[in-house]
């Protein structure tokens, strides 16, 4: 399942979606996904070829996707902006605000990177984190909340929320926002 923000979206076991609630648009017919991120108005989902399909409307804005060439591995969606990590593992945005550079920190450049999270769906801005195989984590944004991880972690697992982020590093669930950081064992 794939909660936004008026809207869910779900996958049955043959890559069918489903979706209920208040959406504008509906998932493309006849397409088989494998993967599936809600914005606040729009879904985005990796097909099983690897291509990224979406449907919605971000905030009134125009939907756009990304090139049906390009493949991804893994897809993120905030707002109104979504990112993706194509099959090289390089960061890729599109719609909403991707034509405009982040405000707190750069979008990562090269590739090598095996997972993306996305928040900001409902509290105004945008923010996404992505970690390398070596468990290097890296985060932007497009309104100055973000802040980057603590360094020199090793991170396993990372989630990004509206206002925060929180991943577990040398088995010590970390949480950061604003400068300040939240050790949990």
């Amino acid at each position: 399942m794939s909660p936004a923000g008026a809207h869910t979206c779900a996958l049955d076991l043959e890559g069918e979606v489903s979706c209920w609630g208040r959406v504008e648009g509906a998932p493309p017919e006849d397409v088989l996904f494998r993967e599936l991120e809600g914005g606040l108005d729009h879904h985005c989902g990796i097909t099983l070829e690897g291509g990224v399909r979406c449907w919605g409307s971000p905030l009134g804005h125009p939907l756009v996707e990304p090139a049906a060439e390009a493949r991804f591995i893994a897809v993120a969606a905030g707002r109104q902006t979504t990112c993706g990590l194509d099959e090289t593992g390089r960061v890729r945005c599109w719609g909403g605000r991707a034509d405009v550079a982040p405000t707190a920190h750069t979008i990562p450049t090269g590739g090598g990177y095996t997972r993306i999270e996305g928040g900001g769906r409902y509290y105004g801005g945008e923010r996404f984190c992505v970690l390398d195989s070596e468990g290097h984590a890296s985060c932007w944004s497009w309104d100055d909340t973000v802040e980057a991880p603590p360094d020199g972690s090793t991170w396993t697992d990372l989630d990004v929320a509206d206002v925060s982020a929180c991943g577990v590093a040398e088995g010590n669930i970390r949480c950061w926002q604003g400068g300040h950081v939240e050790y949990r064992r």
